[in-house]
């Protein structure tokens, strides 16, 4: 089983894009022994390169199986971050706790311009939190939503967020 493992990159070395999408060498969570209350290694160590992190913008994630326990560490080394502009979580496996998580995230970061969080299990609830967090953070302009299992009443909670430049996909 492959494993993300930490690397000493040098500091002239500036990566600003990681894209991991649908990357078959990462273990799936279903398969670290039906543990799903923590998140995988790679993962953990993906959000203590993010913790220090000065130079990358865009990471894309989608496809990886990223359950609540990995969203609430992404969205916990999110808060410590100051440069990371966009993040694509689609087509995993986020429900409501990890939409909390987020929305959390989103009270302390001021860096972060493009969230994805399409094709997840999403519910009301977690579509309520970001809508609440969305209205005071100013600097995302982009939440995709889509696909996700959220009621009319959700939907209306986000459209009502009235910012300008601010996309909404539902």
């Amino acid at each position: 089983m492959a494993c993300l493992k930490p690397v000493s990159v040098p500091f002239a070395c500036s990566l600003t894009s990681l894209d991991l999408s649908n990357n078959i060498n990462l273990p799936r969570l279903d398969d670290l022994d039906g543990v799903e209350s923590a998140p995988s290694s790679w993962v953990s160590n993906l959000c203590d390169a993010l913790e220090v992190n000065r130079s990358l913008k865009r990471l894309h994630l989608h496809s990886n199986c990223v359950n609540d326990a990995g969203a609430v560490a992404l969205a916990g080394a999110l808060r410590r971050n100051s440069v990371l502009a966009q993040i694509t979580l689609h087509c995993n496996e986020i429900g409501v706790a990890g939409a909390r998580a987020w929305a959390d995230a989103l009270e302390h970061n001021s860096s972060l311009t493009s969230l994805n969080l399409c094709d997840n299990f999403i519910k009301d609830d977690g579509a309520l939190a970001l809508a609440a967090a969305i209205e005071r953070n100013t600097t995302v302009n982009y939440l995709n939503l889509r696909s996700n299992p959220i009621s009319d009443l959700g939907r209306e909670s986000l459209r009502a967020i009235s910012r300008p430049g601010l996309t909404l996909s539902l």
